[in-house]
């Protein structure tokens, strides 16, 4: 089954934060036993994605992950973050873009 993030607000302008709508569509995904959340084309902003077991994050071909530069949108230190989850996919057909060298930390 699939589950688009726009269908849970989720806004591919590059300049909305989706954090929430990634979070709720996989959420959707993994209370209905598993599926498969798409990201359609367009540059979707984002804090920290929780990763859920039975989930595939499938990104389309021109769709982009784009980190936030906002400290205070990462729950963690990390884009992605899941607790001991089994199994999950991430298939990306086309880019991630996230800040490598932007926090303090990473100097």
């Amino acid at each position: 089954m699939d589950f688009f993030i726009t269908d849970f607000g989720a806004k591919g302008d590059g300049t909305t934060l989706n954090t929430t709508a990634f979070n709720a569509a996989i959420q959707a995904a993994h209370d209905a036993g598993g599926g498969r959340v798409v990201v359609p084309n367009g540059t979707f902003l984002t804090g920290t994605v929780q990763l859920l077991s039975n989930v595939e994050l499938h990104l389309t071909h021109n769709a982009v992950l784009l980190g936030s530069t906002r400290l205070e949108d990462y729950a963690t230190r990390v884009w992605g973050h899941h607790n001991d989850i089994t199994p999950w996919h991430l298939v990306l057909a086309r880019r991630l873009r996230a800040y490598r060298h932007y926090w303090p930390w990473e100097k």
